[in-house]
């Protein structure tokens, strides 16, 4: 499909198992293709922020659907002081509501789930992780502090122990936006990623022995890609993420330089510009529609070297 008003946006209310209303957008093609899209938001992003490539995705015939975590954009129905969320939440109740909604309403469509920056974690919270069939990770790091380069490791010490949970208790919410850093976080949520970033596990070691530990039941395909000029999801973040599913049918990891599609940055979240229609959001929707396709070489985790490159914090 490349006509763009052939489908349609819908808004949609999901409640999840705890009763919570998560908000949804679904753009629906009319001739779609027996194949939906979950598009995961990184931590502190709105859905809005993916409605480009979602829409893109929508053209080429998949049904995708993108949400807003509760405590984030239209899924926010109070104010942030003293609201009660955390990753366990946003992966075992609002994740796993999208991927059962998605199930319930198109049972027979092969389901991918594109999950941005944390969200590659978040999967493995969500027990209908069974029902998806493949994973493309953007820019997926493993949040643990020692997979960054030396000259970094001091500083996200500091951030795990010091800035995040420090700022986070004080104010009763993690004040993104004055680090540049997306929304506002609920006090759980950035608790827990503090949490992630201080256990070699990341989040499934945080995670380990809860109801909402599904790494291990995971047996999609997965692709990861990182950025040479990203250093909130360094190289070796990226690859040694997929070690936290040790069950998954296949593991991928695909390195991309700016230069390889003719860009000057990409960073953490250039992945999702429009001026990567051509390039990046074409490649992946060829695997989109391929999964099982052996596109990329296979990823063995701890072999790859971490990116040196300077920039912030992993999200």
């Amino acid at each position: 499909m490349s006509d763009a008003l052939a489908l349609r946006v819908e808004a949609h209310q999901l409640t999840t198992r705890d009763k919570t209303k998560i908000h949804a957008v679904l753009y629906r093609p009319f001739d779609h293709q027996q194949r939906a899209v979950l598009i995961a938001p990184a931590i502190g992003f709105k859905q809005s922020f993916y409605q480009h490539y979602a829409n893109y995705l929508a053209e080429q015939g998949f049904l995708v659907l993108t949400i807003d975590y509760r405590g984030i954009g239209a899924s926010l129905q109070r104010r942030l002081w003293g609201y009660e969320a955390n990753l366990g939440d946003w992966g075992g109740q609002d994740m796993q509501a999208a991927i059962t909604w998605l199930k319930r309403h198109y049972p027979t469509h092969q389901l991918t789930v594109v999950g941005h920056s944390i969200a590659a974690m978040l999967l493995g919270l969500a027990q209908s992780n069974t029902s998806v069939d493949a994973f493309l990770g953007i820019a997926p790091p493993h949040v643990y502090w020692g997979n960054w380069s030396r000259r970094k490791k001091a500083m996200l010490l500091a951030f795990w122990y010091g800035l995040v949970p420090i700022s986070t208790i004080a104010m009763g919410y993690f004040p993104a936006p004055i680090f540049k850093l997306g929304e506002r976080l609920p006090k759980g949520v950035a608790l827990d990623w503090a949490r992630a970033g201080r256990n070699p596990q990341a989040l499934r070691g945080v995670y380990a022995d809860s109801e909402y530990h599904h790494f291990d039941t995971f047996t999609g395909v997965m692709l990861c890609y990182s950025f040479d000029d990203d250093s909130l999801a360094p190289r070796k973040s990226v690859a040694n993420l997929l070690s936290l599913y040790p069950n998954a049918q296949s593991k991928h990891h695909q390195h991309i330089m700016p230069a390889d599609v003719k860009q000057t940055k990409i960073g953490h979240h250039g992945f999702f510009h429009p001026r990567m229609r051509h390039s990046l959001w074409s490649q992946t929707t060829s695997w989109l529609m391929n999964p099982q396709a052996p596109t990329v070489e296979q990823v063995v985790p701890d072999t790859l070297s971490a990116n040196l490159e300077t920039n912030e914090f992993p999200v």
